[in-house]
């Protein structure tokens, strides 16, 4: 995996380059094949009908009602060794999620009721470009949480710290929110 990333952000791009102040360059070349890949994906979601993918999540870990979310976490932290970033994962969650629902408008507060709320927690998921991005405490003994590319709104990027215009992070979570009131799910990550 991370050859491959290698190969795609490194190698191809100072190949591209004319050697000459090689990392303003390659970054200027990650930074566009970026913005053409968010570009294609926003053309492929306006021109087919919006579906929401479950297949793009991988190896669930578990699933939880949010009402249970505090019993959840303390009987999984008691039979299992959680890395500092699992911690801080569970501690942001919610109010990441609380974040979520406010942004989605079509949400009232009868259909947002926690018991109506089901949390699919996994260990990772495959993006657009068919790349695996892992979120594990134990995966081949170790712990993993890869970090990636985020495109920011170029009203938010003040917010933020950039390299040329673009912003990194590590991925924490991976979840499916199913609001069983609705029938809708949400796969989302928490970075």
């Amino acid at each position: 995996m991370f050859e491959s990333l290698h190969k795609e952000f490194v190698k191809s791009p100072y190949r591209m380059s004319n050697k000459h102040n090689a990392i303003s360059q390659m970054l200027r070349t990650v930074q566009r094949r970026s913005i053409v890949k968010y570009l294609y994906q926003l053309l492929n979601v306006n021109t087919k009908s919006v579906k929401q993918s479950s297949s793009t999540m991988n190896d669930e870990i578990a699933t939880f009602k949010l009402s249970l979310f505090d019993e959840f976490v303390t009987s999984y932290a008691t039979t299992n060794t959680l890395t500092s970033e699992a911690l801080v994962a569970f501690d942001q969650f919610l109010q990441a999620l609380d974040k979520f629902f406010n942004l989605y408008e079509e949400l009232t507060e009868n259909q947002m009721e926690n018991r109506n709320i089901f949390i699919k927690w996994y260990k990772s998921a495959i993006i657009s470009s068919g790349d695996t991005i892992r979120a594990m405490s134990d995966w081949y003994n170790q712990a993993i949480f890869d970090n990636i590319s985020i495109n920011i709104n170029s009203d938010e990027i003040d917010k933020y710290d950039t390299c040329d215009g673009m912003c990194f992070g590590k991925v924490l979570m991976f979840c499916t929110v199913k609001i069983s009131l609705i029938n809708k799910e949400f796969d989302l990550a928490l970075v």
